[in-house]
């Protein structure tokens, strides 16, 4: 299969090196969607809005998938070289975009991630670029490297999409355009917030401040971002389950699939009656739910504290940190030496990979 070039002297992923009738001479770096990644693009499934590479370092030394208030973020990003040269002055770039590229669909509220690219503007937060060096595949084995990101971030929100781009300036360098699912050396990462548990407080008539009565909720959260077809992605499912709301309509639910992007949208559809609920993590750790009933007949706001926590985000893809070689040459800088007894720490305290 031919290679093509940019025009920068990079050559493009129209190719992974196993595919080739030699391995390049050249590096040919890879962010890996997951443990399976061989550098070819496009793939199958939703890895190009859900890299499993990108992750979160906090700064109490632990990696996390999904943001919280509170607390402050490095990003942390996994590599690879399938090429034959290895990579002395490798490079990444760390950005966190507004949010995903999500369209909305019919029946409101529910949104997909779309195949949007992505363009940098005055909106995204720099979180600085790093450099890294990795062996030649032939030598590497399939060993994982990484990169952690200069500048660390505290969330206003909880709802932005991480963005990392490796290069080599040499022989591989950036790629031309913002489209993860054609670009090997650029990820992103759709960031949610972990709304699971059961959550109890008392509905509030949002225009007299009137009580009118207690509320407990049950949310359950699904994590996987699957493949919808026509380049487009669901975004994580959750359901809630009503043990108690005032305003709660009479007959047999059927709920809409929500959609998440910092706060979490749910229509619920009874024969009595609609409900269009906005659900959103405070810095305080209560949720706040936003309720309208029937288009606009009843509109009330719950502070609902959290009672018993539901199931965690996942782990980190530990097929991929298990091909993490956890070395500190002598010759790396002081910065990059304290950062990888911190990374390799963080990546221990998982348990066995």
């Amino acid at each position: 299969m031919p290679i093509e070039n940019n025009g920068s002297g990079a050559t493009s992923e129209t190719a992974p090196p196993q595919d080739r009738e030699n391995i390049p001479a050249t590096p040919f770096l890879v962010v890996p969607e997951d443990d399976r990644d061989d550098g070819f693009r496009p793939r199958s499934g939703a890895g190009w809005i859900s890299s499993q590479s990108i992750l979160l370092l906090n700064a109490k030394g632990s990696l996390e998938t999904a943001p919280r208030f509170n607390e402050s973020y490095r990003l942390l990003v996994l590599l690879q070289n399938l090429g034959a040269a290895p990579v002395q002055n490798g490079f990444a770039e760390f950005f966190l975009a507004p949010g995903p590229p999500l369209s909305p669909t019919k029946p409101a509220p529910f949104s997909v991630y779309q195949q949007t690219p992505l363009v940098q503007d005055q909106s995204w937060v720099n979180l600085g670029v790093s450099a890294f060096s990795l062996p030649s595949s032939s030598l590497g084995r399939g060993e994982i490297g990484w990169a952690l990101s200069p500048g660390a971030w505290t969330p206003a929100d909880l709802g932005p999409c991480a963005v990392t781009r490796a290069f080599e300036p040499i022989s591989d360098g950036p790629g031309p355009g913002q489209e993860t699912w054609k670009e090997r050396k650029l990820a992103f990462r759709a960031l949610n917030p972990n709304f699971a548990g059961t959550w109890t407080g008392t509905e509030t008539d949002a225009t007299t401040g009137t009580a009118l009565g207690p509320v407990e909720l049950i949310i359950i959260q699904n994590w996987n971002i699957l493949p919808k077809g026509n380049h487009q992605a669901y975004s994580p499912a959750c359901s809630v389950e009503f043990l108690k709301l005032p305003s709660l309509p009479p007959g047999i639910e059927e709920g809409i699939v929500p959609s998440m992007s910092g706060s979490m949208y749910y229509t619920l559809v009874r024969q009595g009656g609609t409900l269009d609920l906005k659900f959103t993590l405070q810095k305080d750790g209560s949720l706040k739910m936003e309720l309208v009933r029937d288009g606009g007949t009843r509109r009330s706001t719950t502070s609902l504290n959290l009672t018993q926590a539901g199931t965690p985000p996942p782990q980190p893809n530990k097929g991929l940190l298990k091909r993490v070689r956890q070395v500190i040459p002598s010759y790396w800088p002081d910065q990059r030496k304290q950062d990888a007894g911190i990374v390799y720490k963080a990546i221990n305290a998982l348990g066995p990979l």
